[in-house]
């Protein structure tokens, strides 16, 4: 097998069933993480790239306005070599959790879910990217 090829059959698929991720899996987690209490309503925008992080959810006090702030709870990590503090590092990994947990076996995707949710955070990117890796393994 060629290297980054998984081995061993393919999983079957129903006939017809032609997968196609669905963004709608992905909303639908987001709304979860939401309800969780994981994200804000600033962090509605995240996907699109157009929020604004809150400069709170990291300190040692939390974000004081909770799910209900306007500003965005998604971790943004930049691809700056330095190292994330423990805060930031223990949200990215909840987050691909709940993105693995969500679109179990699915590895394209996690992958489209990396794509669009760590487009401003190269670290949970890079968590997914890894986690699809493992399934291939």
């Amino acid at each position: 097998a060629m290297r980054g090829e998984p081995q061993g059959a393919p999983p079957q698929k129903a006939e017809g069933a032609a997968h196609r991720f669905d963004e709608a899996a992905l909303d639908e987690l987001l709304d979860e993480a939401l309800s969780g209490g994981l994200m804000s309503k600033g962090s509605a925008k995240h996907k699109d790239g157009k929020c604004r992080p809150c400069h709170y959810i990291h300190t040692s006090a939390g974000c004081a306005s909770g799910k209900e702030c306007r500003f965005c709870h998604m971790p943004h990590t930049g691809q700056s070599k330095s190292r994330l503090g423990a805060s930031k590092r223990n949200m990215c990994k909840q987050i691909a959790d709940a993105v693995e947990l969500k679109l179990q076996g699915d590895p394209e995707g996690i992958l489209h879910a990396a794509a669009l949710l760590g487009s401003r955070s190269h670290y949970l990117r890079s968590i997914l990217e890894e986690r699809v890796s493992a399934l291939a393994a």
